[in-house]
């Protein structure tokens, strides 16, 4: 028994130190390569998008606007994120770059454009978006979208990009990045009733 718990602690030991020493390896000049996976999601999703728009009635009037949005708000989204991961972490006294965060946060972002290449994929082999099988409406409907595997697993990377990049304990940098979270889950309840008001499908977000 005890030596099954030390086999344990070391496994899980090996694992965190490989996410250690891999965000550890990345920083500024890996900038473009963490732009690159965001784009490239917001593609996907965009395409997607566009695809389901072709099949519906009114994409005259709406395609504009639904491949608008995601563009703006996925950056916009990305951006304040971190933003929200440097204040935060800034308020435990430490220093890190705001950079560094963008560049780690993206690569935490990689499992996200996974989730959008595989609701691509999916879409054009049953022609539904698996986000619009979602039963549930309002804040039920947005924890079940924040929360797919691929989300919880880009939180969990994201843990480890801020206590790498502001040399945080990994129980405060998963304060510091949940933070965040409610708030934009807030944003997106926000932003649901606001699409749904003015009758447009109401784009994923991103972050």
């Amino acid at each position: 028994m005890e030596i099954k718990l030390i086999y344990d602690i070391e496994t899980d030991y090996s694992k965190s130190s490989r996410l250690n020493k891999f965000f550890k390896s990345k920083n500024e000049n890996h900038f473009w390569i963490s732009f690159s996976i965001v784009l490239l999601t917001t593609i996907f999703n965009v395409g997607t998008i566009y695809l389901s728009l072709v099949r519906s009635t009114n994409t005259s009037l709406q395609t504009g606007r639904l491949i608008a949005f995601p563009i703006l708000i996925g950056f916009f989204g990305w951006i304040l994120s971190n933003l929200l991961y440097h204040g935060f972490s800034l308020l435990f006294g430490v220093q890190g770059s705001f950079k560094r965060m963008l560049t780690l946060s993206g690569y935490a972002f990689f499992p996200i454009l996974i989730q959008e290449v595989t609701r691509l994929l999916f879409f054009l082999i049953s022609g539904e978006i698996p986000g619009t099988l979602i039963v549930g409406q309002g804040i039920i409907r947005v924890l079940i979208e924040n929360f797919t595997i691929f989300r919880i697993i880009t939180i969990v990377l994201t843990f480890y990009a801020i206590s790498e990049n502001y040399k945080l304990s990994l129980k405060k940098s998963a304060l510091v990045a949940l933070l965040p979270i409610l708030i934009i889950i807030v944003l997106r309840v926000v932003f649901s009733s606001f699409f749904n008001n003015i009758g447009i499908t109401r784009p994923r977000l991103f972050f």
